[in-house]
């Protein structure tokens, strides 16, 4: 009964709200896994948009994003008639700041660009960005998880630690730090939140996912301390955006970079967006992939959906060719949840789970897999 519950509820955000205001998958992890060329052409999915443009900066042939949720689609849709628009200030203070105080007057001159169902959702969510306001990043379900986070920061009276852990050089001087919140942030009712279906539903947390971790709070204790005591967080566009409520210059992802833009504009005609489950975009498709990007999707499908997750990838191999590349991130600690026929027609590698912990400044997901149709 609560996994079924928990299951509408997520849903219910899925299909109702903005999820992802920012890509909860370090990109430069996937553009050293993926090695996109020229003549590469990649379907992923495209939550908050802001991987498939910093994979254009790689120039391959194509990118197809797909998104099941519409206000995904929408993000996209608004960062891309920026970029078509020319205005490289304003595409900054959108989403990096968050904020601008310009929203209002230069909106007019970017709405005709989109469609009508992304320009409707625009008309009524501006406010996202108004100046006055809390800011783009701490907006939508994965914005009311930071919102939430950062009322637990300063309720528990750490929020002084959090702030000296993005400017500290020194990791033995981060570890201590992190303890001494690790011994605050995880104590009282607090702890019962971090593992909410309410409140992970909101960040695109399913009940799928939080049964597959198992302990969630001792899951997070350990993502957390990789992301802010093995590495610096201080140039992290992740957890910058979450803290702080923007990103600061020099944690600018590739897309955001002022030097990027004209190549940004130059090439955008090259990506392709619709609204649409992974599946269906496969059936309407006639073209051959070279790089799918799954995100942590198929977890989504692990509890209730096994029918659609083997036609999946009896698609997936249809519009794949021998070296295509499929990465993806899961909760789960190994791969049984994929159809056993796949195993014979894809070889799957994980990525070092250490060098991960080094690396990829999110790191809440179990395991990264790359895999190659043979």
């Amino acid at each position: 009964m609560f996994f079924s519950a928990s299951r509408l509820w997520f849903n219910f955000v899925n299909s109702n709200f903005l999820v992802y205001n920012i890509c909860w998958e370090d990109v430069e992890i996937d553009k050293e896994l993926l090695q996109i060329k020229e003549d590469s052409n990649l379907l992923m999915i495209s939550s908050a948009g802001c991987n498939a443009l910093t994979y254009l900066l790689d120039a391959p042939n194509s990118i197809e994003t797909v998104d099941i949720n519409p206000h995904q689609t929408a993000l996209l849709e608004l960062k891309i008639a920026v970029i078509k628009h020319g205005n490289y200030p304003l595409f900054e203070e959108l989403f990096a700041r968050g904020k601008s105080p310009r929203i209002q007057e230069m909106y007019s001159t970017v709405s005709p660009l989109l469609s009508r169902k992304s320009r409707a959702y625009w008309d009524s969510h501006l406010r996202f960005f108004n100046p006055e306001g809390k800011g783009f990043f701490l907006q939508g379900g994965s914005g009311f998880f930071a919102r939430f986070l950062n009322r637990i920061i300063d309720r528990k009276g750490v929020r002084d630690h959090v702030l000296r852990l993005f400017d500290e050089p020194d990791a033995s001087i981060r570890k201590t730090l992190f303890e001494e919140i690790e011994q605050k942030l995880w104590n009282g009712t607090e702890q019962n939140l971090w593992v909410s279906g309410g409140i992970l539903g909101l960040a695109g947390i399913p009940a799928s996912q939080r049964k597959a971790i198992g302990d969630m709070n001792a899951f997070m204790k350990n993502a957390l301390f990789n992301v802010f005591v093995n590495q610096s967080a201080k140039d992290n566009p992740y957890w910058n955006a979450y803290i702080f409520g923007e990103i600061p210059k020099e944690a600018y992802p590739g897309y955001l970079k002022e030097g990027n833009f004209e190549i940004l504009r130059s090439r955008i005609d090259s990506i392709k967006f619709s609204t649409s489950s992974f599946r269906k975009a496969l059936q309407n498709s006639n073209k051959t992939y070279s790089h799918f990007v799954l995100l942590d999707h198929m977890d989504w499908m692990v509890s209730s959906q096994q029918n659609t997750l083997r036609h999946q990838w009896k698609l997936l191999l249809e519009h794949g060719k021998p070296g295509t590349q499929i990465l993806f991130r899961t909760a789960y600690k190994n791969l049984n949840f994929i159809p056993g026929f796949v195993f014979d027609n894809v070889k799957f590698s994980q990525v070092d789970p250490g060098w991960i912990a080094n690396q990829d400044r999110v790191g809440t997901y179990t395991g990264t897999y790359l895999g190659t149709i043979r």
